[in-house]
Parts: C-alpha cells; sequence; structure tokens
C-alpha cells in the first residue's frame, strides 16, 4: 500500500484508524474544518498534527477520500465505504442510504444569492411607495368617480328591477286568466293537428313524472278531474274504487280528453261518463264473465292509451260476454264450444231403468 510505504508503521495505522472512525460516526463524514474538531480527530487517531495533514492528502489524491470535500471544505468522506453501508441499508426497512455531503461553498453561493434578492426587492418596495405617495391624489380622484359611476348604475339597476316586477305581475295576472281556456280550446282542435303537440306536451310538462311541474299544477287546478272520479267510484264495485287522484291519473285524462268526441269539455266529460258506464255494464269487463279468469278492468287501464277506450266505445268486448272459451287453450279465439251431459248421469239414468 502506498501509504505504508511512505509513512511505514504509522500510515498502515492511521489508514484502519480512519475507517474505524468513519463507521462509527453519523453519515459517514469527518468536518475538520475548526479548530476544535481537528484537534479531537488528532486525538482520536492519537498522532500530530504533522503527521496527518500529509497522509489525508495523499489519501485525497489517490482518491481513498473525496478531493474536492478535503480541499474546500476540509470533509473526510471515504464514498467506496459508503457504498459498502448503504448495500446494506437497502436490505433494513429503518435505514435509510446516506448521500454525499454537500460543498459548503455551495451554501455559501445561495446565500449570497438570497442576499441580493433580498435587497433587490428592499428596492423595488421603496420605488413602488415612492411612486404610490406620488400618485395618491389621482388614485383618490379615480375612486371617487368609479363610486359615483357604481352608485348610479345601482340606481339605474333598481329602476329596471322595478318596471320588470310590474311586468312579470301583469304577464301573470294574463296568464292565469288564460289558462281556464286551454282546455275548451284544445277540445276545439282537430284531433290530426294535436298529434305532434301532444308529444311536446307530454315532455314540456313532465306528465309520467311524479312531480309535477308548476305549469301543469296551475292548469289541473282550473280542471274539475274529482267529478270523471267520483263516477267511476258510483258505478263499479268496492275492490275497482280509487282512492286517490295522483299526477297520473290526472294527466291520463288531460290526454283522452283531448281525444274524446265532444268540442266542449262538458261535452268530453259526459263521453267520459258514457265510457265508464258501458264498462261498469261488460261483465267480462267486471270480472263477473268465466271469459275474464278474475281480470278486472281497472280505472288505470280505461285511460292508459287511446286503444282501450275505443274498444269499450266500440263493443269490442261484447262478443266475450256469453261463449265459453277452452281453459286449455285447444280451441282459438273466438271458437265457440258447448257444454255437454256428463257420462255420470247417463249412468245413473241407465241404472235406474
Amino acid at each position: 500500500m502506498i501509504l505504508e510505504n511512505r509513512f511505514g508503521l504509522i500510515g498502515y495505522a492511521f489508514f484502519y484508524k480512519l475507517m474505524e472512525i468513519l463507521t462509527e460516526i453519523a453519515g459517514h463524514y469527518i468536518y475538520c474544518d475548526e479548530v476544535d474538531k481537528w484537534e479531537y480527530f488528532l486525538a482520536k487517531v492519537r498522532m500530530q498534527d504533522e503527521q496527518v495533514k500529509p497522509m489525508l492528502d495523499l489519501l485525497a489524491l489517490l482518491g481513498v477520500i473525496d478531493r474536492e470535500l478535503w480541499e474546500e471544505d476540509k470533509c473526510i468522506f471515504c464514498e467506496d465505504l459508503v457504498q459498502e453501508f448503504n448495500k446494506t441499508y437497502k436490505r433494513r426497512k429503518n435505514m435509510t442510504e446516506v448521500e454525499k455531503p454537500l460543498l459548503r461553498s455551495f451554501f455559501r453561493q445561495n446565500a449570497e444569492i438570497e442576499k441580493t434578492d433580498a435587497e433587490s426587492e428592499v428596492l423595488l418596495d421603496c420605488d413602488a411607495q415612492k411612486s404610490e405617495n406620488g400618485n395618491s391624489v389621482e388614485i383618490a380622484e379615480e375612486q371617487a368617480k368609479e363610486s359615483e359611476e357604481k352608485n348610479a348604475k345601482t340606481e339605474e339597476n333598481s329602476l329596471v328591477n322595478s318596471l320588470l316586477a310590474e311586468l312579470k305581475a301583469q304577464n301573470s295576472e294574463k296568464n292565469s286568466q288564460n289558462e281556464g281556456q286551454n282546455l275548451e280550446n284544445d277540445a276545439k282542435t282537430p284531433i290530426s293537428a294535436q298529434i305532434d303537440t301532444t308529444t311536446t306536451s307530454i315532455y314540456n310538462n313532465n306528465i309520467y313524472n311524479n312531480s309535477s311541474s308548476s305549469s301543469s299544477s296551475s292548469s289541473s287546478a282550473n280542471f274539475n278531474f274529482s267529478e270523471i272520479l267520483d263516477f267511476w267510484n258510483e258505478n263499479v264495485p268496492e275492490n275497482l274504487k280509487v282512492q286517490y287522484l295522483t299526477d297520473e291519473r290526472k294527466n291520463l285524462i288531460k290526454l283522452r280528453l283531448r281525444e274524446f268526441d265532444g268540442s266542449t269539455i262538458q261535452e268530453k266529460i259526459e263521453f267520459a261518463k258514457r265510457l265508464i258506464q258501458k264498462t261498469t255494464e261488460s261483465d267480462f269487463l267486471m270480472g263477473k264473465s268465466k271469459n275474464s279468469k278474475g281480470w278486472r278492468a281497472s280505472f288505470n287501464w280505461l285511460f292508459k292509451n287511446s286503444t282501450n277506450w275505443r274498444k269499450v266505445n266500440e263493443n269490442a268486448y261484447q262478443e266475450y260476454e256469453n261463449k265459453n272459451y277452452s281453459e286449455n287453450g285447444d280451441n282459438k279465439r273466438g271458437a265457440v264450444t258447448y257444454e255437454h251431459t256428463p257420462i255420470s248421469e247417463y249412468y245413473q239414468d241407465f241404472v235406474l231403468r
């Protein structure tokens, strides 16, 4: 070893003593830039100043310790030793790898930069204060003008808002007067002209939504839906009576009234009563016929679509009244079967003879 060849056994002992000290210190580096730190290091190695410095210079020249750290900051750092320790630190969860310490000249440069930045900021603040003091009168005048303009705008806005409120009140009164005539005007309009408007009214008024909008609630308030509902409850059995007039049923009634015959609302209501009368007089629709098989026509079924009420009006369910159809499905719909006398009755008559 070069150190041992030049300094003898003192160099050999110093090297291993130095490695021992580096392994024991946290971070594995030693700063010797201050007198007390250097004296402490000499006491640890038990050697004199004139012996240690030449050996450290040689180790730095050979690259055993970091040359830049030693020459700039008098810091002893052995990178090969730290790399060996980092291999062990990687395998341990509670240990972190050791990094090379930064040069103190780097920190000094940053400190000088920060100092110059702080001085420039102070100069800028002084210039800003001077400019503010010089323009304080102009700023006060501009603020006064802006406040006057804002006050004028607020007065204009208040006047405009009051006028708009009056116009809205007038329009609401006109709308409330015209809402009562909407159903009657729709009744006078032909059904063919209402096909396109029906879908848009369903979408705009949220007919199939449980939470009805304000427009649908205001128009339904002007029409007495209970007249049709009461007539239904008066003519149907107890198990078919309707207890609640929901928004869905109101919307169904409104849609069907547009399709019913009649030029006025009252005529359409009378037409609806005749449909209810035909429904209640039908044994099949009331579940009294054998062909009903327990099914009964409800209030929602009658007003659900245009097909159901048209069949009732055209007496399409009359063919189911007195005809008996096969329950096992052997006969097609409409085929008539006749009741036969059971064989057991013929057998009893034969024995009694």
